[in-house]
């Protein structure tokens, strides 16, 4: 059995929900199914998300959730992490160093070898740019 559940929709907006029942309808589905389509779908990308609350950082002003690659380590920041994010954040970063070192030998035989002479290696990651 269906629960009937509201939402609102503002005045201004009428005429957009009135357009995809029109548009749900002439697809044959409801504008309730095509709801739940996308909730089903929001929740499914999203569940897993590791989305820290903003006041974590107001409370713990030395909370760091991940460190960005562009700032320097501090060991400090991640005295507190438990060791299996600590062991993410190794292989995430051992994992972008390799990816790092690759790409710039990857550049660096862009720019000496393939530019110069007009090749165009369908495995280099800058060949397949230009275009």
């Amino acid at each position: 059995m269906a629960k009937i559940k509201a939402i609102s929709v503002k005045d201004a907006d009428l005429y957009i929900w009135e357009e995809f029942v029109k548009l749900a309808a002439r697809e044959g589905r409801s504008a309730s199914e095509l709801i739940m389509d996308w909730v089903r779908d929001y929740i499914h990308r999203h569940s897993k998300n590791p989305a820290v609350p903003l006041d974590t950082w107001v409370t713990n002003p030395h909370y760091t959730l991940f460190p960005t690659l562009g700032e320097p380590p501090d060991w400090r920041k991640l005295t507190e992490w438990p060791r299996s994010k600590l062991a993410e954040l190794r292989d995430n970063a051992k994992a972008y160093y390799e990816l790092s070192d690759q790409l710039m030998k990857w550049s660096n035989i862009h720019e000496l070898e393939h530019k110069p002479s007009g090749i165009r290696d369908k495995y280099c990651p800058y060949c397949r740019g230009e275009g």
